[in-house]
Parts: C-alpha cells; structure tokens; sequence
C-alpha cells in the first residue's frame, strides 16, 4: 500500500468523508474514492467498518477512552432531588457518553 493510500485509510477509520479528507489532503473527491477502491481491492475488504477494523488491528488509529462523566456538586444535587435542572441522576448520565464510533484517534494525533 502506498503512503498515500495509508494516509486515506487512516482518515477513513477515523470516520472522514471523503469530501472532508479531499479538503485536508488538497486531492480531489474522486481521487480519494479511487484510493479507498484500491485500499480495498489490495486488502479483500468490502467495506469500511472493514478497513477500520484493519486499521486499528495494524495500530494505523487506537481507540481511545471517553472522556470522564462531569461532575454534579453533592449540595446541588441533593437540593433538587433526583428531576432537578442539571438533568437526570448521575447513573443516568452513561447515556449521553461519546459513542465507541467517535473514539478513534489516529496514532499521530491529527
């Protein structure tokens, strides 16, 4: 694979669109695509959730940790209970966590 094509696939597992790594990488859309259909063909995998399996599996982008829950102070969130204006209980703020897909991190840190 070419350096270039690695630097596609890269931007590619970080969930880039291809209009968005034209832009970055100053080529043209459909360059890009004939990339990713090369990156593809050389590598027999059909699909991007393929590639970006692939490309953590070879350390091309890491997954990274979400970040840390905010915290509620303890006076605030005993005032108002567990319906109180900051939302709800901190069990229940899990759910509004970055979902795993927007943890990838390229290895260089773009």
């Amino acid at each position: 694979m070419s350096n270039r094509e690695q630097e596609v696939l890269r931007h590619l597992a970080e969930g880039e669109s291809n209009k968005e790594i034209a832009g970055q990488l100053k080529i043209g859309v459909r360059t890009v695509e004939t990339h990713r259909e090369r990156i593809m063909r050389k590598l027999d995998i059909h699909s991007i959730a393929g590639l970006t399996r692939f490309a953590i599996a070879q350390g091309i982008v890491t997954l990274m940790p979400p970040p840390p829950l905010p915290r509620i102070p303890a006076q605030l969130d005993r005032e108002a209970g567990p319906f109180n204006l900051l939302g709800p209980p901190r069990a229940s703020l899990r759910a509004f966590h970055t979902p795993p897909e927007l943890w990838l991190r390229s290895v260089a840190g773009t």
